[in-house]
């Protein structure tokens, strides 16, 4: 009976999706700081409760790469969310807290991602603190 119980409270409260994620809809302006300098950034997130990934949506970090929402979580505290650009050159992860009308995250780029042979792999990664607003 139990489990019967809690499969049900599964059920209604919405397996798999993620109201935490949701927060993160919007547009959102603002900066990059990090291994490369500071730099204006933009985003534009949608969510979907109902699509198979309910968050979409894009990331601009100033450098001209606009990457892609692949994958969005969340414990409840703070969201992961997994970007890619659309050639699959590169990758971007962000974690983030939102408060209010504010993002603060981490970023990690994957220069690297995808890297042809013969390109210089030493310097494959870029780190840096990214706050939005609003």
């Amino acid at each position: 009976m139990r489990i019967c119980v809690l499969a049900a409270l599964t059920l209604a409260v919405g397996c798999g999706r993620d109201p935490y994620v949701a927060r993160l809809a919007g547009d959102w302006i603002g900066t990059a700081d990090g291994d490369a300098g500071t730099r204006d950034a933009t985003a534009h997130f949608d969510y979907d409760e109902l699509a198979e990934r309910p968050l979409s949506g894009t990331l601009e970090l100033g450098d001209g790469w606009v990457y892609v929402v692949a994958e969005a979580r969340s414990d409840n505290r703070a969201a992961t969310v997994q970007l890619v650009l659309e050639t699959g050159a590169r990758a971007c992860t962000i974690d983030a807290t939102v408060d209010g009308d504010t993002i603060e995250a981490t970023y990690a780029i994957d220069l690297c991602h995808a890297a042809a042979e013969g390109h210089d792999l030493t310097n494959c990664a870029e780190a840096g603190i990214l706050t939005l607003t609003k």
